[in-house]
């Protein structure tokens, strides 16, 4: 549907875009795509609609449309009432990556959804501010967000983050490991050094790999002498 459309046309699209019918939703989305134009104040204006999935909808476009007058709306909306429309409202502040938001989306590492938690730990290391960092830290404590968390951490790159960061390193799942190397690797402290060493020994070959572009990055004698050797030993597999 190219071109312009009604406002009531764009709100029942908005709403469609929450349908539980996934082609129904996707349908929806590729008809707001192909709008010429898709004004922001009509989205921030979908915010305060009475229905929950128009306020959704309007939240995910305004992420979509990356438009930095949507933050303060979308900040608003961290706190509707419903959860679908706060997770996409975090989502759309990531996307547009404005540090404004950064002490609202702090805050809802305390959310009772543990999914708006999981993206607000992921959206927080967009602003890369470092004064949330003890938080991020915190909430490494919480399964559910320690992967983002430790994802965060590493793009913001401060070195308070790096013992911690050393704990995940040992965690039961690979994919925090693997993201608590990559972090390691940003930060490039060198007390991640020996413990980065004994990871290149991992069972899963992308914590391996991980381990060693980090010691590359760190870049010390022992690091790189480390990654020399693993390598050659990977050559004779």
């Amino acid at each position: 549907m190219p071109g312009r459309a009604s406002l009531s046309e764009i709100m029942r699209l908005l709403a469609a875009l929450g349908d539980p019918d996934e082609a129904l939703s996707l349908s929806a989305l590729l008809s707001l795509k192909k709008m010429d134009t898709l004004p922001v104040d009509l989205l921030i204006t979908g915010l305060r609609d009475a229905h929950e999935r128009v306020r959704s909808g309007a939240a995910f476009m305004l992420g979509v449309n990356r438009d930095s007058d949507a933050v303060d709306p979308l900040i608003a909306a961290l706190q509707d009432l419903d959860k679908d429309v706060r997770r996409k409202a975090v989502w759309a502040l990531e996307e547009i990556g404005d540090a404004r938001a950064a002490e609202s989306v702090n805050r809802l590492l305390d959310d009772q959804d543990s999914d708006v938690r999981v993206i607000a730990a992921r959206a927080l290391g967009q602003f890369k501010v470092p004064y949330v960092v003890e938080s991020l830290i915190a909430a490494l404590q919480d399964k559910s967000m320690r992967g983002n968390a430790t994802w965060a951490l590493g793009q913001i790159g401060d070195v308070r983050a790096v013992s911690p960061l050393l704990t995940v390193l040992g965690d039961s799942d690979y994919w925090c490991r693997q993201a608590a190397a990559e972090a390691l690797g940003k930060i490039g402290d060198k007390q991640a050094v020996e413990p980065l060493v004994a990871t290149l020994h991992d069972e899963y070959w992308g914590v391996r790999h991980a381990a060693a572009e980090a010691l590359e990055k760190i870049g010390t004698p022992e690091a790189l002498a480390a990654v020399e050797a693993w390598k050659r030993e990977q050559g004779k597999k």
